[in-house]
């Protein structure tokens, strides 16, 4: 499983070290790691990334960690979960 988040917002990276807290027995995967792609994805907050990810034909969580619509307006994609 691919966790990411925007890594210049400390609560992107608060919300996702939470939630990766709770997935203990999965294997995590860095950004660098992405051969073979992963199974899943949580991104947190980052749009590009959810949408590079799903490009790939990869599952994406994508969790915001503050209101919804982040600033400026980007909205993640709609095929992500």
């Amino acid at each position: 499983v691919l966790l990411d988040a925007c890594e210049d917002r400390l609560d992107s990276v608060l919300a996702l070290a939470r939630v990766a807290a709770h997935l203990g027995g999965l294997r995590r995967t860095g950004r660098d790691g992405l051969e073979p792609l992963p199974a899943a994805a949580l991104v947190c907050d980052d749009v590009a990334a959810t949408g590079r990810l799903l490009e790939l034909g990869v599952p994406v969580v994508h969790l915001e960690s503050g209101p919804a619509g982040p600033p400026g307006g980007q909205a993640p994609p709609e095929r992500a979960l």
